[in-house]
């Protein structure tokens, strides 16, 4: 027993003691931890762990309750500026309940606006390796499969020169016969996915010069935007693609690969089950003077092929349904996705509008800056330095250099400016540098955030539409006692709710800077005092008090506090005067 003992050392006692399952009561509830990031950012995230039977203590188990102690705990971690009040996850589908997240999930949260993505989408040609079978004597089938991370890293795989475009299935090919003297599993499971997987012999392929028998089908999808050397990227320069003046449009990594308006027609449905009827877009053998291939770039923001102009390129990968045919064929090909496809515009401020709208992100060193050269309405295009290669007129903008070369960005923004909404003076939410009176060390300013009173001024504004302020006649008419009320009223309201909305900053900058007593008044730089934040711009420093007068940091503190003694005995002296008038009325 001794020997035993000595032998298992720390494991002999641990032995006796019974394992508790991950589960038990006596555990609790299980932790876990999510990654939180910012809405519209895809960096800068923060590890949050999170003890659920803390998070709940207290609640009674209202999941609302819980929800909103979540948030506040992302809220401080991120500065505590202000609080968060929605929560999302990759796919943008809000998050109500706190049961609902998984360890490790990646979340976003919002202030209350709506969920913005954080990742940029590209045009990307990707490859699938194909695999032919001769069926039974009676006909040659093709079919697609996952090509093996080994066969993409063979020396030279990755040059366009080790591959010869082909229209059509190549000839030169050693096709697998399937019998009734194959293994019969084998048999099935490749019958079985040829109803999945099957391609058209008549399609276009890329074969190796080297390995006859390695062939890869090309397509066009829409992926995720990853820098031109990703590991994950083959070839590398797959999201890269080149528009020349003839309108033709192909990839840097496959240049005698086209985008091509092809005669596989496509059916799918819009969230709000719109139908929408076209042709399915993929890439074929670049062929001269080929209209398929030929594409035009409208002032409007669209791309549309010159053999069906009124049809424009749409991404519809993410829509359920989508089924392909050959021509006027019942013939279904199950394995040619369809990602891409030309079909008739939207209207303008359809809510899946943005899935015809596309744009180009020029990020090479050699044409950095060609941005510039866009003749776009829409100041968010240069926020973003996308490019369009057509002016106001749909001619070909010369000022870049060309052939152009980027990323064909999916869901870009108009390319005019939309009519903004008008919004209503001092209700967006203003951020701020605040600093304690006095302080001269801006690295200790903290920011801010006013508080949203968006709904308050809507109430506001809808009274006076809503015909309960009098309507005037005539312009040079004196407005009437009823509509100067009604003027008077709405005036009143809105300095009411810029005093709240003072109000509410000035309890935020208490809190945020750790004041002594509640913060009561708020400086400019300059000494001046801010009564609103209607006339602050975003950002700017200001300073607030707990009711002292302005000290100017610029001082030396010995003459700072003398100032404020000679402020307090000015007040004083005023309080002191007021008095002996009282005491004194013939004074």
């Amino acid at each position: 027993m001794a020997e035993e003992e000595e032998v298992s050392g720390i494991e002999y006692k641990l032995q006796h003691i019974k394992q508790i399952e991950p589960n038990d009561r006596l555990v609790g509830q299980a932790g876990f931890k999510i990654k939180v990031f910012q809405n519209g950012k895809s960096d800068g995230e923060e590890l949050l762990y999170i003890n659920m039977r803390e998070l709940s203590r207290g609640m009674g188990g209202e999941k609302a309750f819980i929800m909103q102690r979540l948030l506040d705990q992302i809220g401080s971690r991120f500065g505590g500026a202000c609080k968060p009040r929605r929560l999302f996850d990759k796919e943008g589908s809000e998050i109500n309940n706190v049961y609902d997240l998984e360890n490790d999930q990646e979340v976003w949260f919002t202030f209350g606006e709506n969920f913005k993505t954080a990742h940029v989408y590209s045009l990307q040609m990707s490859f699938d390796k194909v695999k032919g079978y001769n069926l039974f004597g009676e006909r040659n089938a093709i079919m697609k499969e996952a090509m093996l991370s080994e066969e993409f890293k063979k020396e030279g795989y990755e040059k366009a020169s080790q591959w010869e475009a082909s229209i059509g299935f190549p000839m030169i090919y050693e096709f697998e016969d399937i019998t009734m003297q194959t293994n019969a599993s084998t048999r099935e499971t490749v019958i079985s996915n040829l109803k999945s997987q099957e391609l058209d012999t008549k399609s276009h392929f890329l074969q190796n010069k080297d390995d006859p028998n390695l062939v890869l089908y090309p397509q066009i999808s829409v992926e995720e935007k990853k820098k031109w050397n990703d590991k994950d990227l083959w070839p590398h320069h797959s999201q890269t693609w080149i528009i020349n003046k003839s309108g033709n449009i192909y990839c840097k990594s496959m240049p005698s690969m086209a985008v091509t308006a092809t005669e596989y027609k496509v059916a799918t449905t819009l969230p709000d089950k719109t139908e929408l009827n076209g042709f399915a877009v993929g890439v074929q053998k670049k062929m001269v003077g080929n209209p398929a291939q030929e594409w035009g770039f409208s002032p409007e923001g669209f791309i549309y092929s010159l053999a069906q102009p009124s049809l424009v390129l749409t991404f519809i990968g993410d829509l359920p349904g989508e089924t392909v045919s050959v021509g006027d064929s019942d013939r279904q090909y199950k394995g040619q996705t369809c990602y891409i496809a030309i079909i008739e515009k939207l209207a303008a401020r359809h809510a899946e509008a943005k899935r015809q709208r596309w744009a180009i992100k020029q990020e090479q060193t050699s044409n950095m800056g060609q941005w510039k050269h866009s003749k776009v309405d829409n100041p968010v295009w240069n926020k973003l330095a996308y490019s369009w290669p057509v002016t106001e007129d749909g001619t070909w903008n010369e000022e870049f250099d060309w052939p152009m070369e980027g990323y064909f960005i999916a869901h870009a923004p108009p390319l005019k400016k939309t009519a903004a909404k008008s919004a209503p003076n001092g209700v967006v939410p203003i951020r701020l540098r605040v600093l304690k009176n006095g302080d001269r060390d801006v690295r200790r300013a903290v920011y801010v955030v006013g508080p949203d009173l968006t709904n308050m001024m809507k109430d506001i504004n809808r009274t006076a539409v809503n015909g309960k302020r009098p309507h005037r006649k005539k312009k040079s008419q004196e407005f009437d006692d009823a509509e100067a009320d009604a003027m008077e009223a709405e005036a009143n309201r809105k300095t009411d709710l810029q005093k709240l909305e003072m109000q509410l900053f000035l309890d935020r900058c208490t809190s945020l800077l750790n004041l002594p007593f509640a913060a009561r008044r708020l400086f400019t730089k300059e000494g001046n005092e801010q009564f609103t934040l209607t006339e602050l711009e975003r950002d700017q420093l200001v300073f607030v008090s707990c009711g002292e007068f302005w000290s100017d940091p610029k001082l030396s503190k010995s003459e700072q506090q003398r100032r404020f003694l000679l402020a307090n005995l000015t007040s004083d002296i005023q309080q002191m005067r007021q008095y002996c008038s009282l005491r004194d009325p013939i004074e």
